[in-house]
């Protein structure tokens, strides 16, 4: 399988996400051809994306994007770890959208992955 181009990881509220579908939904309604698909791996808020992509599962990520297919037993050799660890975080890192699993090898199916992410202080609360 070829590698997709480009994935943006980051944070987008469930509320920007249908708001973006309902302008691609406008402008189809209004004949207009919708704009360029962005694949992107996006988590509610900052902090359930850094659990999600820890050091280590960053450091996992990346070398399996320069290593290509691989096992996991393979992978977890080469970044001297031991192998239940590696394969919980290669589970993290396919259920969140970053690794696919093809006939027990793993790979990164991204040549580019950007990571975009704005954080916004909240409103001070008063106190009681």
């Amino acid at each position: 399988m070829s590698k997709h181009r480009e994935v943006k990881v980051g944070v987008k509220s469930p509320e920007a996400a249908l708001a973006e579908v309902a302008q691609t939904w406008k402008r189809a309604e209004k004949g207009r051809t919708p704009r360029k698909p962005i694949e992107g791996v996006y988590f509610a808020d900052f902090l359930t994306m850094a659990r999600v992509l820890t050091p280590r599962r960053l450091d996992l990520l990346l070398t399996l994007q320069g290593r290509g297919k691989t096992t996991v037993r393979a992978l977890a050799n080469f970044l001297k770890r031991d192998y239940k660890n590696v394969h919980g975080d290669v589970q993290r890192l396919k259920h969140a959208g970053l690794i696919e699993v093809d006939n027990g090898h793993v790979h990164v199916p991204w040549k580019t992955i950007r990571f975009e992410t704005v954080l916004t202080a909240k409103p001070a609360r008063r106190a009681a």
